[in-house]
């Protein structure tokens, strides 16, 4: 499936991925933003497997209320973003306000900013590689605002 020059906005879920939630296939996402969405667990989108591709898009003002991933949350699939821009999500409870991933997240010349989180991780969180990847001004209650366990070079 692919998503093309669109806006996803304002919408909810009691459970993961309050935007679009991702079960398998592959999903590109292409010149769109996710906004004001939210979910227990990737307000904008939740991968539970699958791969997502997002390019040139933003994925802003989402959140999670109970678990991990305001903005997205990637769990057995893989996300390569790429020219994307993840800011002002939050979780209430969870790591990774603007991206939390147990799975292969890959971010290349994104800007993950004024994310906010209670735990550690209010930017990034988990497995996540970042590669010409800017990551600051995120929030946390705990240490490591801006990232917790990613890798970059």
């Amino acid at each position: 499936m692919t998503i093309a020059q669109s806006t996803i906005r304002g919408n909810g879920a009691t459970h993961p991925g309050g935007g679009i939630y991702v079960e398998g296939g592959v999903v590109t996402i292409l010149r769109s933003t996710l906004a004001g969405n939210g979910a227990d667990g990737g307000g904008a989108l939740a991968l539970d497997a699958g791969t997502v591709v997002i390019t040139e898009s933003a994925v802003v003002d989402n959140g999670s209320i109970v678990t991990s991933g305001g903005g997205l949350l990637i769990g057995r699939g893989v996300l390569m973003a790429t020219n994307t821009t993840m800011a002002r999500n939050h979780v209430g409870a969870g790591a990774g306000s603007g991206v939390q991933s147990v799975g292969t997240t890959v971010l290349t010349n994104c800007t993950v900013t004024e994310n906010f989180g209670n735990v550690p991780g209010g930017g990034v969180s988990g497995t996540v590689a970042l590669q010409n990847t800017l990551v600051a001004l995120n929030t946390a209650l705990g240490r490591s605002a801006d990232c917790r366990g990613v890798s970059g070079d």
